[in-house]
């Protein structure tokens, strides 16, 4: 991994620009509205596969035992032996599948069956197949995971809160590249601060009393700012 690749203490806006800059491999196939349909989904993919990186022994033992068809007994012990609520049991990761590019495509699918269902839900939502089967025509696909996998995401480096800001502000960039409110599709955080100041205005005296509960109830998650703002 080059120097400008690895953290090295990077501000989220400055890994969000790494992120981003993945475009110039997409210039001369996509349109500037495309890009995020590629960027996006692979820096979740990305963030999944640093998370997962570590435990990822434990995960590829526990299947052998168990086998591949068990999954719901494959992710309940999974998560009772590591604490993640989801699992890749391919023997690929992304940073072994840039070691064979003859056999990108063949061996991506490979790593992304190996995912629990509910990973396998999200990239469905993005229509990822679509998009990977694309780059592979375009000869694209290996250099795009190549790029992806030396990214500054692991989980050493990069925590939850920052991975959050930094997926918020390729949200925003990717809104901008094809005329869209960024808001359209998360809160920024100003406003997310408002709102619990709000919300809690009356509540200070309750709720440094013990054992009190309060529900909230959020119908737009999204990338979880107000769970983050309220813990």
């Amino acid at each position: 991994m080059s120097d400008k690749m690895k953290d090295n203490g990077k501000t989220p806006r400055q890994i969000a620009s790494i992120l981003w800059n993945a475009k110039e491999i997409l210039r001369n196939d996509y349109r500037l509205s495309q890009y995020r349909y590629v960027i996006l989904p692979f820096v979740v993919l990305r963030r999944l596969d640093a998370v997962l990186n570590p435990k990822k022994t434990i995960m590829l033992k526990e299947s052998k035992r168990l086998g591949k068809k068990q999954k719901n007994l494959l992710q309940s012990r999974i998560k009772d032996l590591t604490g993640l609520d989801f699992y890749n049991i391919s023997e690929y990761d992304l940073s072994s599948l840039i070691a064979d590019p003859d056999f990108i495509h063949k061996n991506f699918k490979d790593y992304m069956d190996g995912f629990s269902d509910n990973v396998q839900d999200i990239f469905r939502r993005f229509d990822f197949q679509a998009y990977i089967n694309k780059l592979k025509e375009q000869n694209l696909l290996y250099n795009v995971v190549k790029y992806f996998a030396e990214t500054p995401l692991d989980a050493s480096n990069v925590d939850n809160h920052k991975m959050g800001t930094i997926y918020e502000m390729l949200i925003q960039t990717s809104s901008e590249a094809s005329n869209e409110e960024a808001g359209d599709h998360y809160t920024p955080r100003e406003v997310i601060r408002l709102m619990i100041n709000l919300i809690f205005e009356n509540e200070e005296d309750v709720l440094s009393k013990k054992h009190v509960i309060r529900r909230l109830y959020d119908p737009a998650a999204g990338t979880g700012g107000m769970l983050r703002r309220i813990h």
